[in-house]
């Protein structure tokens, strides 16, 4: 029998009773070996970072408070794609673009190349762009399905508005914007294939509704 693999599910908030939550959901989890560091305070990115020099497992998953596996098999799903010399997305159901909500790696990969600290937002995409120009690829999967929770939109929304334009523009002087009609392609592939896997799913249950309503009903015994 092939030992499991150890694993460390990495997780950061502002919150502590976020987190706590968040702890406890993970806790539901049926892999045999992991174990949770979470950190809190400071940004995303510092504490990443910090969860990221703590961690002992071979391999790293990253989570983040506002995303709800859809099985309690999803942590054993996601390590199951990884691969040495890349990082692996898992299906995101709100998918914005790459982030940190549903992916896993081996640890040498994120301790030899940790997290920007100068990006408070976008650190993201400069990480991946970042991983590709060491020759790490990154890889979608239709597995391990995570539901990202959007957060209700608050009085700092205006202030974060401005955050992820001025990044934007630092990623576009540090030469990562000659990549982007390559991400661009790439999202716009990776949303047509998960809606149309989603549409099959949709289809399938109409079908199976439709041969439950059509199945006669039994008679009950006199």
């Amino acid at each position: 029998m092939v030992k499991a693999k150890k694993v460390s599910v990495l997780i950061t908030a502002q919150n502590p009773q976020e987190l706590r939550a968040k702890v406890d959901e993970l806790k539901k989890q049926d892999y045999p070996s992991f174990e949770i560091v979470a950190t809190l305070g400071g940004t995303i990115t510092q504490g990443y970072n910090r969860a990221i020099r703590k961690a002992k497992g071979e391999i790293l998953v990253f989570t983040e408070t506002d995303v709800v596996p859809l099985s309690r098999s999803w942590l054993k799903e996601l390590v199951a794609h990884v691969r040495p010399g890349e990082v692996v997305k898992g299906l995101e159901i709100y998918p914005p673009v790459f982030d940190f909500a549903n992916t896993a790696c081996y640890a040498a990969i994120a301790k030899r190349i940790p997290l920007n600290e100068r990006y408070l937002c976008y650190s993201d995409t400069e990480w991946c762009r970042r991983l590709a120009r060491h020759g790490i690829r990154t890889r979608t999967i239709y597995a391990a399905g995570v539901l990202h929770l959007r957060r209700p939109v608050s009085k700092k929304a205006l202030r974060w508005a401005y955050l992820y334009g001025r990044e934007w523009v630092r990623l576009y002087r540090e030469g990562y914007f000659e990549e982007f009609g390559s991400i661009v392609e790439q999202t716009k592939h990776q949303i047509a294939v998960a809606r149309a896997k989603l549409r099959g799913i949709a289809d399938e249950c109409k079908a199976m509704s439709g041969r439950r309503r059509l199945r006669p009903r039994r008679s009950s015994p006199r």
